[in-house]
C-alpha cells in the first residue's frame, strides 16, 4: 500500500478495504456488536495471523493493518508478528509511523510476538545468538509501542535440562531488557511448553515479577481446559484459538462456553486475543468475538 493510501481517511479506508474482501463472501457489516469489551474484566484484540490471508494475498499490509481492525471489527486492540515485521525492522521510523496512526485513532499495540530463535537452546553460545536476536527484535517492539513482546521456550529435549536452559536464557533476555519499557511473554506452543506445569514452574524460576504467559486455548498436551486453568494464574494475556463453525455458531474444535468460564473463574484481566486460523478471515474473527461476548 502506498504512502498515499495511508492518508486517506477512515470512511475511505474502510470503504477500500471491504471492497478488496468482497471475494471472500462474507457479511461485512456484522461488526458493530463486537467493538465493546466483552466485560469490565476483558478487552477483545486481535492477533496478525488472524488476516494473514489478506496479508498473503496483497489486500492488507502491516502499516494499514490497525486501522483496518478497529474499522472492520471496531477492536483497539492489535497484535504484531515478526512474520509480517520485517520491513519494520530494517526501517524502524516505519514503525513509529503506525504507532503514531495508532494513537491518533485510539488503537493501543499490545504484543509483538517473535519468532524461534531458541532462547532455551543447549548451548551457551546458541542462547547467546538467540539473545542477540530477541534484543534487535525488542527494539521493533519499542518502536511500535508494544506492551509486551512474546518469545519461547519450545525446545525439545529433557524436561528438567530444558528447564535449566530456558531459565539461563530467558532469565538473560529479561536482564538485558530490566529498563525497556517491554515486557516480556512466555507462550505455550509445542514440545516443553506444552506442558502447563513445566511452564509455570519456569515462570517462577526466572521470576513473576519478571515474566509472564500468553496462555493459548489449544496449545497444550493432554487437556486443554485444565491447561488453561492451571496457567491462568500466571497470565497476562489470553489467545483464543479457532478454526470452524458449526451451524449454531460454535467452534468445532473448543468448547468456548466451557474455556471462557475458565478465564472468568481466574484471576485474569486484560486482553482476549483472536487467533483466527481458518479460511474465511472477516468472518471467522466476527463469528470467534462473538463466541467470548456471549460467553463473558
Amino acid at each position: 500500500m502506498s504512502a498515499q493510501f495511508l492518508d486517506r481517511s477512515r470512511r475511505d479506508f474502510l470503504c477500500n478495504s471491504l471492497k478488496s474482501v468482497a471475494g471472500l463472501s462474507v457479511a461485512t457489516q456484522l461488526s458493530g456488536s463486537l467493538a465493546g469489551a466483552p466485560s469490565d474484566r476483558f478487552e477483545l484484540s486481535i492477533h496478525q495471523f488472524s488476516v494473514k490471508k489478506l496479508i498473503d494475498n496483497g489486500q492488507l499490509d502491516t502499516a494499514g493493518y490497525p486501522a483496518f481492525v478497529k474499522d472492520q471489527f471496531g477492536f483497539t486492540n492489535v497484535e504484531f508478528a515478526v512474520d509480517f515485521c520485517g520491513e519494520l525492522f530494517q526501517e524502524p521510523a516505519k514503525g513509529e509511523a503506525i504507532r503514531a496512526r495508532s494513537e491518533k485513532l485510539g488503537i493501543k499495540h499490545r504484543v509483538l510476538l517473535c519468532g524461534s530463535e531458541p532462547l532455551d537452546a543447549a548451548s551457551a553460545t546458541d542462547r547467546q545468538s538467540a539473545l542477540e536476536a530477541h534484543l534487535q527484535w525488542a527494539k521493533v517492539a519499542t518502536h511500535l509501542g508494544c506492551e509486551f513482546m512474546r518469545v519461547r521456550a519450545a525446545s525439545e529435549g529433557d524436561k528438567s535440562r530444558q528447564l535449566e536452559h530456558a531459565t539461563k536464557g530467558i532469565g538473560a533476555l529479561c536482564d538485558a531488557l530490566k529498563d525497556s519499557p517491554v515486557s516480556i511473554l512466555l507462550e505455550n506452543i509445542t514440545n516443553c511448553s506444552s506442558d502447563p506445569d513445566w511452564l509455570v514452574e519456569l515462570v517462577n524460576r526466572v521470576g513473576q515479577e519478571r515474566v509472564g504467559l500468553i496462555a493459548d486455548f489449544g496449545n497444550f498436551e493432554g487437556d486443554i481446559y485444565e491447561g488453561m486453568r492451571r496457567l491462568l494464574p500466571v497470565t497476562k494475556s489470553v489467545c483464543t484459538k479457532s478454526w470452524e463453525f458449526d451451524s449454531d455458531g460454535n467452534e468445532t474444535k473448543i468448547d468456548f462456553k466451557r474455556m471462557v468460564a475458565i478465564v472468568k473463574q481466574s484471576p485474569f484481566h486484560g486482553c482476549i486475543a483472536i487467533e483466527y486460523l481458518g479460511a474465511d478471515p472477516i468472518h471467522g474473527v466476527q463469528q470467534t468475538a462473538a463466541l467470548i461476548n456471549k460467553y463473558s
